[in-house]
């Protein structure tokens, strides 16, 4: 899977590598999720909302992860607050829920879409998915993919490579 601010989950077989559609028949689905619904609509579903409910969808978080607060700029069109956390290091996301303000790390939200790009791939595999291997368009740290292996396992995926 290739992660910048869409994904795209590929079937890889000794034959190549193929991108797999996800149900609005598109290879890359947007990094969006909206909150307004349960369970959360992902994609193209959460980007059909946006409009409607802007304070409940929360996008542009995967540039975000792993970076500290202070290095987060901060987009005057988002309707959700990035906010530091309670242990001030890192940042996360405050929307609008049917239960009213929440916040989330960045690290929740990914796990939310690797457990959606799971299902995608499962779907078509037809068999259950327990491994990855994610490429990000930014350089990971060790930080960085401890982060990233915490999402996963949140999402009960292992990861087994990134670059």
């Amino acid at each position: 899977m290739i992660l910048k601010d869409s994904f795209i989950v590929y079937h890889v077989s000794e034959f190549g590598r193929y991108p797999i559609l996800n149900s609005f028949d598109n290879e890359e689905t947007p990094a969006y999720i909206g909150l307004y619904s349960l369970p959360p609509a992902i994609g193209e579903a959460a980007q059909n909302q946006l409009e409607n409910y802007p304070n409940s969808t929360v996008y542009d978080f995967i540039p975000m992860f792993g970076k500290e607060f202070s290095q987060i700029e901060i987009n005057p069109k988002w309707k959700f607050t990035v906010i530091q956390s309670k242990d001030d290091s890192f940042a996360e996301i405050q929307m609008e829920t049917l239960r009213g303000k929440r916040r989330s790390s960045i690290s929740t939200l990914m796990a939310i879409m690797f457990k959606h790009i799971q299902q995608i791939a499962a779907s078509y595999a037809d068999f259950p998915i327990t491994e990855v291997k994610v490429t990000f368009a930014h350089e990971l740290n060790f930080c960085n993919i401890q982060l990233l292996k915490a999402a996963l396992k949140n999402a009960n995926l292992d990861l087994i490579e990134n670059n």
